[in-house]
């Protein structure tokens, strides 16, 4: 065991209750998926094999799983829903074990393996992803059509930040919180601020 794990066990070892179980899980899906993904500590605990791939880390309310080249990631299963302000960066937020898919979770470990391998993003990714198209839902399209000032400041936020928001209320499972969600974006453009 490396002093790395020995950390990582260490700070694991602190979370309580849900926190501690679903960085356990994912931790050990990590090694399942590629036994020779090595364990390290960058701002956390880390995992690596020719770069730094992955991070997790516990928190009061939360889990978050950092793919640091997610950017360049497909999203198969349209799991990311925090970090798009990042260039690189793209965070699954995990708040309940039920979220935690280990099939769909596997997907994402072997495509930033693969990445990792491919070295440096290649140009013709580098121009995928600055000229991504975004489909903001009717429900927000007919808000903004009627609120001119939020509008005008959706128009000139970033994609990323953009996608935030879009992605928040996509993944709303049930109708009562995407309700909650979209008032949430409505206060947040009306503010004019970048992220709810």
């Amino acid at each position: 065991m490396t002093n790395a794990s020995k950390k990582i066990d260490l700070a694991f070892a602190k979370f309580d209750g849900e926190t501690k179980e679903i960085v356990n899980t994912i931790r050990a899906l990590i090694h399942k998926t590629d036994p020779t993904i090595k364990e390290g500590w960058k701002w956390g605990p880390a995992f690596e094999k020719n770069k730094l791939m992955m991070g997790l880390w516990g928190f009061k309310n939360h889990v978050s799983f950092v793919f640091y080249r997610g950017a360049e990631m497909s999203d198969k299963h349209k799991l990311f829903n925090y970090g798009f302000d990042n260039a690189h960066n793209r965070v699954i937020k995990f708040t309940s074990r039920k979220e935690v898919n280990g099939k769909k979770l596997a997907d994402y470990i072997k495509e930033a393996v693969k990445i990792d391998a491919a070295g440096k993003m290649s140009l013709k990714r580098s121009v995928e992803i600055s000229s991504r198209k975004l489909d903001v839902p009717a429900d927000l399209k007919t808000w903004l059509s009627k609120n001119k000032k939020a509008k005008t400041h959706f128009d000139s936020l970033a994609f990323t930040y953009k996608k935030e928001m879009v992605l928040l209320l996509n993944t709303a499972k049930q109708e009562e919180t995407r309700k909650r969600r979209m008032k949430k974006v409505q206060q947040s453009l009306l503010a004019g601020n970048k992220t709810i």
